[in-house]
């Protein structure tokens, strides 16, 4: 599936990406935000990710780090980062084993949150993912009939070798059907070899776009920097963003990758 930029129309039949923000201005302009964080906690997330030098805040991107470790501290600076946009904002969090369970509940208490941040650890081996499980545990957690929030919804999974199960498309399309609804995603993963298949991984997390929406979708394999970028990256309020600069969600080799992040972002 490819992803393309809209362009103006001279004749003005085609939307640009103007269009399209100021049309859902109109609906639900800078309405509050539901951000449900779905981590993955196996123990492929032990993984190492290497630092950059005099990168981050104080330099905190210099160190090699593992996946979990850096995966709480993004979370916790986009927390506090969108409560400084809007202070109305609220946050949840669903752990993914073999299937997705509800860790705690939407709430804007910075002190509450970095508490279930920390409680984030690997817990095991698991061959298997339940997508489903996904959605049913956001709909039953969520109430999808407010027209003044918007709820988004930011998938971290690390798995190189578990292809996710197909979703049951009832449910999907449920959540999908309101427009007040996003789900992105970043895939943190190994090389392919023998076991890996991070492709056919990313395949199928793709499969779970709206296609009537923006989703952002990223991958990771080796570089921190990157990780950190995505996340800032998914700061922007879903209604207000414009698509995404990708224009394939086929992975890169992993250097070319590298050498386009480290060459055209500070």
């Amino acid at each position: 599936m490819s992803v393309s930029r809209q362009t103006s129309d001279p004749d003005g039949d085609t939307p640009t990406g103007l269009d399209y923000i100021q049309s859902n201005q109109k609906i639900c302009p800078a309405c509050p935000q539901k951000i449900i964080f779905c981590i993955d906690l196996a123990n492929e997330m032990d993984e190492t990710l290497q630092g950059t030098t005099g990168v981050g805040i104080k330099g905190t991107l210099g160190s090699d780090v593992s996946r979990i470790l850096l995966t709480r501290r993004l979370l916790l600076r986009f927390i506090h980062l969108k409560l400084m946009f809007n202070n109305s904002h609220e946050f949840a969090i669903v752990v993914l084993n073999e299937k997705a369970v509800w860790h705690m509940d939407f709430s804007n208490d910075e002190m509450l949150l970095e508490m279930a941040i920390s409680e984030l650890y690997p817990t095991g081996h698991y061959n298997t993912f339940d997508t489903t499980s996904l959605f049913t545990t956001i709909a039953q957690h969520v109430g999808m009939a407010r027209d003044d929030v918007m709820v988004q919804v930011i998938l971290v999974y690390g798995r190189s070798a578990v292809i996710p199960d197909p979703v049951d498309q009832k449910i999907m399309e449920i959540l999908h059907a309101n427009p007040r609804f996003q789900l992105d995603a970043v895939y943190l993963h190994g090389k392919k070899n023998a076991t890996n298949c991070p492709q056919s991984v990313y395949d199928r997390l793709t499969e779970l776009e709206n296609p009537a929406g923006r989703s952002y979708f990223f991958e990771v394999t080796r570089h921190a920097k990157r990780y950190a970028i995505a996340m800032t990256q998914l700061l922007g309020h879903p209604l207000q963003r414009a698509e995404q600069e990708e224009d394939s969600y086929e992975l890169k080799d992993e250097t070319v990758t590298v050498d386009l992040v480290d060459d055209d972002v500070a």
